[in-house]
């Protein structure tokens, strides 16, 4: 039975929780399905229409919650397991399709919410800078395959100044010359 056909028997707080559950799926069968001995970025690509998946569930999940506030101010909300910021994150990470990417970091930017260690907007900007980061040096980018493998991050490694509301990401790429040889980066970054 699809969550299409539960929507008659199951109450509003359910079908968040099936939708985030079918988040979950998608985003762990991704991960299985590209873990390899040496990971190569564009390994992602045939799965556009999976993180765009994830994308339409999360949409459906933070929409309802979106009518409760009425102001501009907003309240942080925290929860321990995580449900939708590691899996946007994600996508907006590894998924080098301009328009999906570009949505996972709005939605995790619309409204701020902590998941155990998972803090929405923190990911948000470090999702923007490795957007910016790949992109800078392209000339077009309208699909995944506009993204070389040279172009591509990874492993990822953050640290935040809250204070001074500064932080340095450092990671991976190939080297443009040979597509082969991996070199570690570090660059500074404003929230």
């Amino acid at each position: 039975m699809t969550i299409t056909n539960m929507k008659n028997t199951l109450d509003a707080r359910s079908m968040r929780g099936a939708r985030l559950l079918q988040i979950s799926h998608v985003f762990g069968l991704v991960s299985l399905l590209i873990q390899a001995p040496a990971l190569v970025e564009t390994n992602f690509d045939p799965y556009v229409s999976k993180f765009q998946r994830i994308i339409d569930l999360a949409r459906l999940v933070l929409e309802p919650q979106k009518q409760e506030v009425t102001d501009k101010t907003f309240k942080i909300e925290f929860v321990l397991d995580m449900q939708l910021v590691a899996p946007l994150y994600a996508v907006a990470h590894r998924c080098r399709d301009p328009v999906i990417r570009r949505e996972a970091v709005y939605l995790l930017k619309h409204r701020p919410w902590r998941e155990g260690l998972w803090d929405s907007s923190l990911a948000a900007v470090t999702a923007e800078k490795i957007i910016s980061l790949e992109e800078e040096s392209l000339v077009s980018v309208t699909s995944c395959h506009d993204v070389p493998e040279w172009a591509r991050i990874r492993n990822v490694d953050v640290e935040f100044d809250v204070e001074g509301r500064l932080g340095k990401i450092k990671y991976t790429r190939r080297r443009a010359e040979d597509n082969g040889t991996m070199e570690e980066y570090v660059d500074q970054m404003q929230w």
